[in-house]
């Protein structure tokens, strides 16, 4: 496939169209958000918190047995936040800097 015929498929196919969209604003968004992150020497946080998101998911599963999104969401977004505030406070308690 050449070049022309894949900016035919990008304008003319929906599906393709769709996922090219969304991984470009998908990336300039994590980009900014990234780029703020590190210069305010919060890089490892969103880490910390997409770690501390997985048993959210895996608790909310185990306690309602369903695989529905906003339930798993909901869970991961109480865990994300415990592990946020848990973070927060080791970093105003203790001599460790957030990005540690």
């Amino acid at each position: 496939m050449d070049l022309k015929e894949y900016f035919s498929l990008v304008f003319n196919d929906y599906t393709l169209r769709t996922i090219t969209l969304g991984t470009a604003i998908l990336g300039a968004v994590t980009g900014m958000l990234g780029s703020f992150a590190v210069l305010r020497k919060q890089s490892l946080l969103g880490d910390a918190i997409s770690h501390a998101a997985l048993p959210g998911i895996a608790i909310a599963f185990l306690i309602t047995g369903t695989k529905d999104t906003n339930i798993l969401l909901l869970g991961a977004l109480v865990s994300g936040l415990i592990g946020t505030f848990w973070i927060r406070g080791i970093v105003k308690k203790t001599h460790l800097k957030s990005d540690t």
